[in-house]
């Protein structure tokens, strides 16, 4: 069971006085946090370090329900998650694919496992493809129907 929760640390006071948000994701027996760009001052939290600002704590309690809803939708694949993993997939889930950057990893891999020597078949779709289209970046894959 994966649960999410908002943290703020003594210990990670800026030079300027604030302190940033955290998302703490913790999932089998295990913590991992998600910066958030919220920042608060020492009046703005409770002596337990709690937000007690009502609007950056409403903030944040919208990423917290996005974030459940997000966790809920998983189902039995949550299984298949570590805390990390999750983290990763939670904070970069609306973030655009670079399909270049994603074919170029791809292809140094299989050259690392020798399976594949430049230039490969695999490349030269990649090129075909970069120049015909002249893009670099697809929406998140969630705004594709089919991977949705």
């Amino acid at each position: 069971m994966a649960t999410v929760s908002a943290k703020v640390y003594e210990h990670h006071k800026k030079n300027d006085g604030t302190y940033n948000v955290k998302i703490c994701v913790h999932h089998k027996s295990e913590r991992k946090f998600i910066d958030t760009n919220h920042y608060v001052v020492k009046k703005q939290l409770t002596k337990d370090y709690r937000i007690k600002d009502p609007f950056i704590a409403d903030k944040v309690e919208q990423q917290l329900r996005d974030y459940r809803k997000e966790i809920s939708e998983l189902g039995d694949k949550l299984d298949f998650f570590t805390a990390e993993t999750l983290r990763d997939y939670l904070r970069d889930k609306d973030e655009d694919i670079d399909f270049v950057k994603f074919c170029d990893k791809h292809i140094e891999g299989l050259r690392k496992d020798g399976r594949e020597e430049p230039p490969t078949t695999t490349g030269w779709y990649v090129i075909a493809w970069w120049i015909f289209s002249g893009a670099r970046l697809f929406p998140s894959m969630k705004s594709i129907p089919i991977c949705s």
